[in-house]
């Protein structure tokens, strides 16, 4: 979930020239007694402010009666009622977060606050301060410093903190919600609750929808399990076991379902069962594809757009060809995918790069073809025809540009003859890598996904609806290879 509390610890965190946070520095947090006054001077160490102790009016302290306050700096923790205050220098160590301990350029800065209107900042004055050789700890001496006492239970303890979570981290201290005080659903510390949080696409072989689950409590003692299901025609149902699930930071689940060309717009419908517990999340690719295009560049850089757009573009023309040729109807079958694009796809690119070559011979062996399959695993597939004579199966070896070798790859008779050998499911940004396939150590096949492309696209006898859809399967394969060679 976004938040402008998250935003601004990633700025920090990424950021050349750091500040430590404190906002408002009036509530700052003692993590030690106020120690004994030595020589005019008190040693206090001290811990970012939360947000939810700006309770400023009652801490302001008014300078020569003008409305402009200037926000002393307050130590405070228990419930204790001593207090004192200091006017002259007090010494006081912050303990510096660790997401600014990398930072070469540590400041500290005092923040004046209009309290005539409404505590809007007005100015901020840079503080002369020191850091320490390890940038565990900035100390600066301050003025109008007013000390609270410290119950002797609290010290050491994350009691000196009041929390203030986001998404389970407190934005001040950066601890992380133990949860102890929560059910299955809900916790009353920080408000996480058991839920689907966050989305992603994967683009394998096929296309891969990412669920991503906070779960509360002990699901795998408890035996929790997704349940999943797509809209659409011969739309599967898929189980999930808790112990089945990709597991991060002990409380975040994850699963990927997986789904073809046409399903993009098809709704998924995702349930977790834990225990009496029931959460139910329906989402589609489509729903990615859509908020992705839409945020800012910042979010979703230029290159990923591209890419993104150009799977929506293969998943519109791939449903208009499929249907054409297996009998389905969109909108009926399938949930439409529309066009992202106004032009329609190059289909005069030249992809003769890609073609398919064939050396050698072998006895019987009269004819081998090639096919895509596009409505499951995007994979291509051999057709070897024999002759009479060639009474043996084919014997394949199959490998790609890596060097890695397939061996459960074989040759399946089929019930015209032929022997059709397919080959394993391929990624997005690999889609013009060739395979070599051996057959009977005889015949030497260099075929890829775009050597069928590119038969389509140079063919007077396919229609303009497959030729559309291997233009817009290559600029989906381009920009998924650039994409890659980009951010690898």
């Amino acid at each position: 979930m976004f938040s402008e509390a998250n935003a601004k610890r990633e700025i920090l965190e990424n950021s050349d020239i750091s500040e430590v946070a404190i906002t408002p520095p009036s509530t700052l947090w003692s993590k030690e007694t106020a120690g004994e006054k030595i020589d005019g001077d008190i040693t206090i160490t001290a811990a970012p402010a939360t947000a939810e102790q700006e309770s400023l009016k009652s801490q302001l302290e008014l300078k020569d009666d003008s409305s402009i306050s200037l926000v002393d700096i307050t130590m405070k923790a228990g419930d204790t009622d001593i207090s004192d205050k200091f006017d002259g220098l007090v010494k006081v160590e912050f303990a510096v977060p660790e997401s600014l301990r990398n930072s070469d350029n540590i400041s500290l800065h005092r923040i004046y606050i209009d309290n005539s209107t409404d505590n809007s900042v007005t100015k901020t004055e840079l503080i002369p301060c020191t850091v320490s050789e390890d940038k565990t700890t900035l100390t600066a001496y301050l003025e109008h410093l007013s000390v609270y006492g410290i119950s002797d239970s609290a010290i050491g303890t994350d009691e000196l903190c009041n929390h203030n979570y986001v998404n389970g981290i407190c934005s001040s201290c950066n601890t992380t919600c133990t949860h102890e005080n929560a059910d299955n659903a809900f916790c009353p510390d920080c408000g996480v609750k058991t839920e689907f949080s966050k989305h992603s696409l994967i683009l394998a072989d096929s296309i891969g929808v990412k669920f991503k689950m906070t779960i509360l409590g002990n699901p795998e003692t408890a035996g929790a399990y997704a349940e999943v299901s797509i809209s659409g025609m011969d739309g599967k149902t898929v189980r999930y076991d808790i112990s089945d699930m990709e597991c991060s930071d002990g409380k975040y689940y994850s699963f990927v379902y997986y789904i073809n060309s046409v399903q993009m717009a098809d709704n998924i419908t995702a349930t977790l069962h834990y225990g009496d517990l029931t959460v139910t999340e329906t989402y589609s690719a489509k729903t990615y594809i859509d908020m992705a295009l839409a945020a800012d560049t910042t979010v979703v850089p230029d290159d990923m757009k591209e890419l993104i757009r150009n799977l929506a573009e293969y998943g519109h023309y791939s449903q208009i060809t499929l249907s054409e040729e297996n009998g389905w109807k969109i909108g009926t079958d399938h949930a439409e995918m529309p066009k992202y694009r106004e032009s329609e796809p190059d289909t005069g690119i030249d992809l003769s790069d890609f073609a398919m070559t064939v050396s050698g011979e072998e006895t019987g062996i009269t004819m081998i073809t090639k096919s895509l399959v596009l409505d499951s695993k995007t994979a291509v597939v051999l057709y070897i025809r024999v002759g009479e004579t060639y009474t043996k199966t084919p014997v394949v070896s199959v490998s790609n540009i890596y060097g890695e070798v397939f061996n459960d790859v074989e040759a399946v008779k089929q019930i015209d003859g032929r022997y059709r050998v397919k080959l394993p499911g391929i990624y997005a940004h690999q889609l013009g890598n060739s395979f070599t396939v051996d057959i009977d150590g005889a015949i030497t096949v260099n075929v890829s996904a775009m050597s069928y492309a590119y038969s389509a696209l140079s063919s007077s006898s396919v229609s303009n609806n497959l030729k559309n859809a291997m233009a817009a399967l290559y600029a989906y394969y381009d920009s998924a290879k650039s994409y890659k060679q980009n951010h690898s």
